[in-house]
């Protein structure tokens, strides 16, 4: 199955649960887990928690919320995956977690320079399921339950930088 149909039966599973779920589309200008600007269009979907995407052996999951949400104790759930990146939203390619030389002072002082940030979990979804794919979805959007962290709703609400 090609990127996009595995996308749009992810989709399907979204619409059959009654959940919010946007269009597949086909974006450009998205960047990888290091940075790098990915040539041509991807399939994306966006559900009222994050922006789901595919691109080479990659599936990405990114949700955005207020960066003053972030404290301590959901930065230490966020960090018990190996697969997470936090980033500023309007400056992106400036990947606040994980670094080489990453300080948590820092990382809390940056915090206050911007309004939102990205919340990205990586996988690789390739000889996974489409419904394995959507625990590990749920398994994320969890994280933010439990921590009463409401994600950007990108299908309704406009990110005002």
């Amino acid at each position: 199955m090609n990127p996009g149909e595995y996308l749009n039966t992810l989709r399907q599973i979204f619409t059959s649960s009654g959940d919010s779920v946007g269009e597949l589309n086909y974006t450009s200008g998205n960047y990888d887990d290091k940075g790098n600007l990915i040539s041509g269009s991807i399939p994306t979907i966006t559900t009222d928690a994050c922006e789901i995407g595919i691109y080479d052996d990659t599936i990405y999951f990114t949700f955005i919320i207020l960066a003053s949400d972030l404290k301590k104790e959901v930065f230490d759930l966020l960090t018990q995956y190996n697969n997470v990146q936090i980033y500023p939203f309007e400056d992106f390619n400036n990947t606040l977690y994980p670094k080489p030389d990453f300080n948590y002072p820092e990382f809390e002082q940056q915090l206050k320079n911007d309004k939102y940030l990205q919340i990205n979990f990586n996988d690789n979804y390739k000889g996974y399921s489409v419904e394995e794919i959507m625990k590990r979805y749920l398994e994320y959007k969890d994280i933010f339950i439990k921590v009463d962290i409401k994600p950007t709703n990108q299908l309704k609400d406009k990110v005002n930088l």
